[in-house]
């Protein structure tokens, strides 16, 4: 019996059978065995046995491959199993969600990936007919989306994109739809990611962040959380996430016991099924957070950081970086910004130029100089304050503290971050600072 052979063209799947001078052409359509391909004859209509001529055999062979991918067009193979790029992508977010391999929001950032994907290769383009030239195509079309913010997608997008495509063909490999090594995301050269520098705050740092917090009041009210110090003080002192500590409920909270219960909720779910954990309420943070529930008492809803829409209904707050970019930031912290950045920074430095510009003159006003029209943005700046800076500013505080009189364990210090061991900790959160307080609990604004 012949091998499996090298199917990318028609000719490649046709071989002989018999002794000279009578050779009879058969082709080999054993990779579309889900459709009823197997190795057969081509033998002419009205004839019972396989044909001698080339040319015939040939015209036999396209006419059975199109009707063999015509067969698995229409979305099913032999064994009802979608075979499909849309079609099979369905079963496997579906196959996902059952399997509970993660929550709502990264299921839904896999099905923005996988419709990108349907939407470039075609809906009913069948799995085996997507290759390794066509998946380099891919690469070069997501490098080429725009991410609305005047460049196009980084390295670690596009990345993501290609992890979930490539999770696709792992499972129709798993499920024999395709054979092994038949996933050809695999076999291409994806974007390099150099590693960011990580932005981490010292105590001192984050207590003068949450003292100036503390007294800040911004001019613009329309700018501005009424929860703002409360908010950002449960970043630093919990390390929770940013959308685990926006949906915290009051019943969430038990001063009695010193806990908060990080658990889903109607406002938002929670990153994995190890998410749900108590957070800690240290003794520097109970006054503040006892001082916010006093301030709610007459507020009607469930929230602890409440929003209210137009129409006067709760919602949970969903961006606080406008209030984190007007905190102060150690000066010493400088990252280098990108190509990318520096270009479309500079073309909204002009945009807001061009706007002083007085209507119907062709130059800029007598304020202004040529200098300042062709002024490069900086290549190094400071960094805005973000939650992820706050975290692993907590996991670095946390890591320097006691339990029961002995240092804290890595292992308790990332169940209480909500992962399921220590590699996080170990490989990106942990930091060791310069000011190591060791008490009990995480202490930002100690006096002594």
């Amino acid at each position: 019996m012949p091998r499996l052979r090298d199917h990318t063209s028609v000719e490649a799947r046709l071989y002989t059978r018999g002794t000279q001078p009578v050779r009879r052409y058969y082709a080999d359509f054993r990779d579309f065995a889900d459709v009823g391909g197997a190795q057969e004859a081509m033998r002419p209509a009205g004839h019972t046995r396989a044909t001698i001529d080339p040319a015939i055999a040939i015209a036999l062979a396209e006419a059975r491959l199109k009707v063999l991918v015509a067969r698995r067009r229409n979305s099913v193979g032999i064994d009802g199993t979608p075979t499909t790029l849309k079609a099979y992508a369905a079963r496997h977010l579906r196959m996902l969600a059952v399997e509970e391999r993660a929550g709502e929001q990264w299921l839904g950032n896999v099905q923005k990936q996988l419709e990108c994907a349907c939407a470039f290769f075609g809906e009913r383009t069948d799995l085996a007919e997507i290759t390794i030239r066509r998946c380099t195509d891919y690469v070069s079309h997501l490098r080429g989306i725009p991410n609305g913010r005047g460049g196009t997608m980084g390295g670690q997008s596009t990345r993501h994109y290609l992890n979930s495509l490539s999770a696709l063909f792992g499972r129709a490999i798993r499920e024999g739809i395709l054979p092994l090594g038949g996933n050809p995301v695999a076999a291409v050269d994806k974007p390099r990611v150099d590693a960011a520098e990580t932005i981490w705050l010292e105590v001192p740092e984050i207590s003068c962040i949450l003292r100036y917090a503390a007294s800040f009041r911004p001019f613009r009210p329309d700018l501005a959380s009424p929860h703002f110090f409360p908010l950002l003080a449960t970043f630093a002192y919990t390390g929770a996430r940013e959308t685990e500590a926006l949906g915290l409920e009051r019943h969430d909270v038990n001063l009695d016991r010193g806990i908060i219960a990080l658990k889903p909720n109607v406002w938002r779910t929670l990153k994995t099924k190890n998410s749900k954990r108590p957070l800690h309420i240290f003794p520097e943070f109970a006054p503040i957070l006892r001082a916010h529930l006093e301030s709610l008492k007459d507020v009607p809803g469930r929230l602890l950081f409440p929003r209210r829409d137009t129409d006067g209904q709760e919602q949970m707050i969903v961006d606080i970086r406008k209030m984190l970019g007007r905190m102060p930031m150690p000066a010493r912290i400088q990252v280098r910004r990108s190509k990318q950045q520096l270009e479309t920074l500079e073309r909204e430095r002009l945009k807001k130029l061009r706007r002083k510009i007085t209507p119907g003159l062709t130059g800029p006003r007598p304020s202004e100089t040529v200098e300042e029209l062709s002024t490069p943005t900086a290549e190094w700046h400071t960094p805005p304050l973000r939650t992820k800076i706050v975290r692993h500013s907590w996991c670095a505080a946390r890591l320097q503290t006691l339990d029961w009189g002995r240092p804290i364990a890595i292992y308790t210090v990332a169940q209480e971050m909500g992962h399921t061991d220590t590699s996080m900790v170990e490989r990106i959160y942990g930091h060791l600072g310069n000011f190591r307080c060791r008490s009990e609990s995480v202490e930002w604004m100690r006096d002594d």
